[in-house]
C-alpha cells in the first residue's frame, strides 16, 4: 500500500493477502532491554503462535515450520526484526487517496491474527476493490490454500485472459459461491 501510494507508477495492481488496514496503531515503545528476551519468547511461544496462523493446524509442522524458522537463524535477523518493529512507530499513515490501482483483497475465513473489522476498513478504503474470501484458511492463506489463491491472483492480473476486476465484487472460494 505504501509503494502504491508513494510511487504509483511502479504499481499496476495491488494484491493484499491477510493484510492490515494501513493505519498506525498505538503501541508502547520497544525498548532495547526487551531485545534479549525476544529469542526466549520465540522459543517458548513460537510454535503455538505459528499454529494459530493456520485453519488446519496439522500444516504447521515439519518442513513448513522449519522453512519459516530458517530466516531467524541468519546472523543479524533478530536485530533486523527488532529494528523494523521499533521504527514502525515512525511510519506515516498511508495516503489511501493516492491509490488508484485495481485492488484484490484475499481474506482468510478463519484468520486469528488480523481481526475481521480490518476487512471492513479495507473495503471502505478500496470500494472498487475485489474481495476474495478464502474458506478453510487461516492467516497464512497463501501457504494453506495456494491453488485457490493463485487462481484468484492469476485471474486478477492483466496478463491472463479477462484478467482484472471491473468493480466491487466479493467471491468466496472453497465453498463454491460467488457474491
Amino acid at each position: 500500500m505504501r509503494v502504491a501510494a508513494g510511487r504509483p507508477e511502479r504499481v499496476e495492481r495491488l494484491v493484499l493477502a491477510a493484510s492490515i488496514s494501513g493505519e498506525r496503531f498505538p503501541s508502547l515503545p520497544l525498548l532495547p532491554i526487551i531485545k534479549p528476551f525476544l529469542r526466549l519468547f520465540a522459543r517458548l511461544f513460537g510454535r503455538r503462535v505459528f499454529k494459530r496462523m493456520f485453519y488446519d493446524r496439522q500444516l504447521a509442522i515439519g518442513d513448513v515450520l522449519d522453512a519459516y524458522r530458517a530466516p531467524s537463524r541468519i546472523r543479524g535477523s533478530a536485530d533486523a526484526a527488532f529494528n523494523v518493529v521499533r521504527h514502525a512507530r515512525r511510519d506515516k499513515t498511508v495516503d489511501f487517496k493516492r491509490i488508484k490501482q485495481p485492488v484484490l483483497i484475499l481474506w482468510a475465513s478463519h484468520d486469528k491474527v488480523v481481526p475481521r473489522w480490518v476487512l471492513g476498513r479495507l473495503r471502505r478504503r478500496f470500494p472498487e476493490g475485489e474481495v476474495v474470501k478464502v474458506e478453510r484458511a487461516g492467516h497464512l492463506l497463501l501457504e494453506e490454500r495456494p491453488d485457490e489463491c493463485s487462481a484468484s491472483i492469476r485471474r486478477f492480473l492483466p496478463s491472463t485472459a479477462g484478467g482484472g476486476a471491473k468493480g466491487p465484487r466479493v467471491e468466496t472460494i472453497g465453498s463454491g459461491s460467488v457474491h
